[in-house]
């Protein structure tokens, strides 16, 4: 009896020392979030798979829209990497175009990347400000 008081008693106690050191898991500062997210995207540019680099050309923009007090170089840089070695026209078009929202974002600022299904939709909204704009500036 006492061994089964004793081995239910070292079993809870075990159970709460882990337990405590899960729950007590400091969380990330939001610029250590930032980087893994950078760095997130920087690896998924460079995947072999189109789809995975035009839609992280896509999340990075929206990234940018949800920070844009960062300046994310990286990423930057990355966008006018692909918009000229781009394996397909798609991804280098749109590189353009979000490095065109990295580089001028209060010009795009208004513009909310919301609609995830239909990325389109941003890409027009980007190029119809950019006509808009240089048409007001003549």
């Amino acid at each position: 009896m006492k061994a089964i008081r004793r081995t239910a008693l070292a079993i809870m106690i075990s159970t709460l020392a882990l337990s405590s050191t899960i729950f007590a898991t400091t969380p990330l500062p939001v610029n250590k979030k930032i980087e893994r997210a950078e760095q997130g995207f920087l690896f998924a540019m460079s995947s072999e798979h189109t789809g995975v680099v035009e839609n992280s050309i896509f999340i990075s923009m929206e990234l940018k829209c949800r920070y844009p007090e960062y300046e994310f170089k990286k990423v930057l840089a990355k966008l006018n990497t692909l918009a000229v070695d781009g394996e397909t026209p798609v991804i280098r078009y749109r590189a353009q175009l979000a490095s065109l929202y990295y580089s001028n974002f209060p010009l795009f600022a208004d513009i909310k990347i919301e609609d995830k299904d239909n990325p389109e939709k941003t890409f027009r909204a980007i190029i119809d400000r950019i006509e808009n704009y240089r048409v007001a500036s003549n």
